[in-house]
């Protein structure tokens, strides 16, 4: 095994990364309660607590991507024309 000692200069220039932990099943509730708020929908408390509970392994990032691309479904069923009016 070969450990290579860097010195602080050729550190910096390697990108930072910080770890943050994937939500809990409440916090991703809220977030997608948060996410969902300005879009018209009959999702329901109970419905926001499954759809929680089956993203566990989802981050923050991926769940808002996830609600973006939701939002945008009516919008890819609509003829070209449909979309100009």
């Amino acid at each position: 095994l070969l450990i290579l000692e860097l010195d602080e200069a050729v550190l910096r220039r390697f990108p930072k990364r910080i770890l943050v932990s994937l939500p809990i099943e409440s916090d991703r509730c809220d977030l997608l309660r948060m996410l969902m708020k300005k879009q018209r929908n009959e999702i329901t408390d109970r419905d926001l607590r499954e759809i929680a509970k089956r993203l566990q392994n989802y981050s923050s990032s991926d769940i808002t991507q996830l609600a973006k691309d939701a939002a945008m479904a009516p919008m890819r069923e609509l003829s070209t024309e449909q979309v100009k009016k």
